[in-house]
Order: C-alpha cells, then sequence, then structure tokens
C-alpha cells in the first residue's frame, strides 16, 4: 500500500509498487455528476464489503480512464470521463453486478502528494508530468489519485468529508 509523503506538495517521488487486489466501479459520469456518483458508488462499495465482512486494505483512490480537454468556452457541466472508484482490499472478492474485481499495478510509479481543494490537482499532475519529460519516462497505463481524507467507515456522503483545504491526495503514476 501506497503511504503518504512526509511533506505534501513536496517533489514527485519515485516508487516500487506491489500488485494490488481492488474492486472497483468504473462508468462514464458528466462531470457534473461526480459528487454524486463518488456518493453513490462509496455507499455501493460499503455495503458490498460489509456483505463479504472484509475490511479496505487501504485508502478509497479515483482513477480517471479518459478525462475531457476542457476549454475556456465549454460547458464543463454537459463534458462526461470515464472515472473508475475502487478500494483496495487484502485479497481478491468477486465481481458482483456493477462492482468489478481487479488489480492497481506493480511496478515503478512517480507519485507526489498534493494537500488542498481538488481545483488545485493540476499542480501536482503538472510537477509529475514535468518529472517524466526530464527523466524521459513514459506512462505505463492511467494515473490514480488515492484519497487519504476519506474515511471509509464514517463517510456518510461529500457533506461528511472534512474542508476541503485540508484534502490530502496523492496521484499515482505507473511508469515504465
Amino acid at each position: 500500500m501506497i503511504r503518504p509523503q512526509e511533506n505534501a506538495n513536496d517533489d514527485v517521488v519515485v516508487r516500487e509498487l506491489t500488485t494490488q487486489p481492488i474492486i472497483s466501479i468504473r462508468g462514464i459520469v458528466k462531470l457534473a455528476d461526480l459528487v454524486a456518483a463518488f456518493d453513490e458508488r462509496m455507499t455501493t462499495m460499503r455495503d458490498y464489503l460489509k456483505h463479504h465482512d472484509v475490511q479496505p486494505a487501504g485508502p478509497v483512490f479515483v482513477r480517471y480512464h479518459k478525462f475531457p480537454d476542457i476549454g475556456p468556452n465549454d460547458n464543463v457541466d454537459e463534458l462526461e470521463t470515464d472515472v473508475e472508484q475502487g478500494i483496495p482490499i487484502a485479497s481478491a472478492l468477486p465481481g458482483e453486478n456493477q462492482i468489478k474485481a481487479g488489480e492497481l499495478p506493480g511496478g515503478s510509479a512517480v507519485t507526489a502528494d498534493y494537500v488542498g481543494e481538488p481545483q488545485g490537482l493540476g499542480v501536482a499532475y503538472g510537477r509529475v508530468a514535468t518529472w517524466m519529460k526530464e527523466h524521459h519516462k513514459e506512462s505505463a497505463g492511467p494515473a490514480w489519485e488515492v484519497y487519504y481524507f476519506v474515511d471509509f467507515d464514517k463517510f456518510q456522503g461529500h457533506p461528511s468529508l472534512p474542508d476541503q483545504k485540508t484534502w490530502h491526495h496523492q496521484i499515482v503514476q505507473p511508469i515504465k
């Protein structure tokens, strides 16, 4: 499991990851509906894990398989993204309905931590992109965001989350 960096918003860190079993829900969501989709998916996955008497093996993550380019004149509410929300688990479980069994990949990855409102995540993604360019590395698949600020057991929708200024995110980008 990935641990947060000591000082959030520090430089990019190279890590070796082990393959991690997960459960997740993936689908196309309008940007305007991301919060509602997140809340619904969390409830569905929590109910699934309770049914199987399993605890998460780490924090919630979100992986954008396709995120739209947003221009200055775009109606952001109508744009869509292919987003997967998941939870690491200690050992594989079967998929069920919209919940799929899968893995986060092992191997080399670069990470960048960011504390603050989600609108500022572009800074962390920018640090990762700059590091990859400077070190002549390529992506080995889509990045994901680890959400250290989500307390899985206490989550009751976005209103139950702490102040966004304190949200600790970690970008994880597999590299080759």
